[in-house]
């Protein structure tokens, strides 16, 4: 029986490889540069921040959150004709149960009305925020899982009225 000799597999070098993925990476990254395009993460420190006369966050402990996020990201200035009044509230519903009527899932709502107040001119918008938390059989994580559900509540939320403040101040819409 004759015996067959194996050449190893030639493989290209990789570094060659790596150095070509980066070139793509580099042209798509200019391509969209040249386009007009930035990242929606991306801060720009010299941009000038939304500027209000005042900032009413009526709640419990969660709101306090909600208003401490916000002030980071808005401006209180007197000159500012814009106020902002919200009012947060979260509702907690057991909808997954099982035959003995423990529930295995919790839905959390967490709800903020907006009224934007503008020279006279009132505008209002509702924002809401649904999430599910699973129970376990002991309930010791329990605490924990709101808390982080609470604060990630929080940092949707706030970033949806600022969205929705920039918009209007844009757009003009609250005049």
């Amino acid at each position: 029986m004759a015996s067959r000799s194996r050449k190893p597999l030639s493989c290209p070098d990789v570094s060659s490889i790596w150095s070509f993925k980066a070139v793509r990476v580099f042209a798509l990254g200019a391509l969209l540069a040249a386009c007009g395009f930035t990242p929606i993460y991306k801060f720009d420190a010299d941009a000038p921040q939304l500027q209000l006369a005042s900032l009413s966050v009526k709640g419990d402990a969660i709101a306090r959150g909600l208003r401490r996020t916000l002030e980071g990201r808005l401006e209180l200035v007197d000159e500012a004709v814009l106020h902002v009044d919200i009012d947060l509230s979260r509702s907690a519903r057991e909808v997954q149960k099982t035959a003995s009527g423990v529930a295995l899932r919790l839905e959390l709502r967490h709800q903020a009305r907006v009224q934007i107040t503008q020279e006279g001119a009132t505008t209002s918008q509702v924002f809401a925020l649904t999430q599910f938390m699973t129970r376990g059989d002991s309930g010791a994580d329990e605490l924990s899982q709101l808390r982080a559900l609470d604060d990630l509540a929080v940092r949707d939320l706030s970033g949806q009225i600022t969205d929705y403040l920039s918009t209007q101040m844009r757009d003009g819409a609250t005049q």
